[in-house]
């Protein structure tokens, strides 16, 4: 009974994870592809929002000065901090996009949060584009608090957007290196490499002949003592 209920188990396990490694694989090869790409204007992205990830694009517009958004939670090199997200107003009052500038260290004191080097004036930024994934981090109705910096567990755009007036871009934008308002960069394409989750898919397949041989080698056994 072990057996029959443990090998589809041990044998489904390996083979999500060499799906998990295929993802992993054809996320790279996107971000690899899309890299070389030129970088497009908003005007230029086209309706079909599945082909903008990881796609480089430019805007002009300002910062709203204050309107910052601090995910919380992110540790880097072993520090605590933030992930900084600014309201940023399109030129021409074309609309808002969502500006993650990177990271910024965090107090041990949870009542003290960063100050956030402010960005003065007009200015044209070039980054990555970014869809999160509305349930990531998602722990619920999370409330966010009146004051600003507001510190969050996700970004949800789709919530943000029912509590502003003007339209808010469905994407966030991840500053490039050197561009007006960018932080420390602290993104990573994938969180694990598909080569760990070959490994960790061998390990399952080899549970399961594990279990397949000592479930071999215990019915001999039982067979050798079991005769006259």
């Amino acid at each position: 009974m072990a057996v029959l209920l443990l090998e589809p188990v041990l044998l489904s396990l390996g083979f999500w994870q060499l799906d998990r490694a295929e993802q992993k694989r054809n996320i790279l090869a996107t971000i690899a592809a899309r890299a070389d790409l030129p970088a497009l204007s908003l005007a230029q992205l086209d309706e079909s929002s599945t082909a903008w990830q990881h796609r480089r694009i430019y805007f002009s517009g300002h910062y709203l000065l204050g309107r910052d958004f601090l995910i919380d939670n992110q540790i880097v090199d072993g520090q605590f901090g933030y992930e900084v997200i600014s309201l940023f107003q399109l030129n021409g009052n074309d609309g808002l996009v969502l500006v993650s500038r990177g990271w910024i260290k965090g107090s041990l004191d949870r009542d003290k949060l960063p100050s956030i080097p402010p960005v003065q004036g007009s200015v044209t930024i070039q980054a990555k584009i970014y869809l999160p994934n509305e349930k990531e981090f998602s722990l619920g109705k999370e409330q966010f608090p009146p004051e600003w910096p507001k510190r969050v567990s996700h970004i949800s755009v789709e919530r943000l957007q029912a509590g502003l007036s003007d339209l808010l871009l469905p994407f966030v934008a991840r500053l490039e290196t050197g561009e007006p308002g960018v932080l420390r960069r602290h993104w990573k394409g994938i969180n694990i490499v598909p080569e760990k989750h070959t490994g960790y898919a061998v390990q399952w397949f080899a549970l399961s002949l594990l279990l397949i041989v000592m479930f071999a080698f215990k019915s001999v056994r039982l067979n050798v003592h079991s005769e006259p």
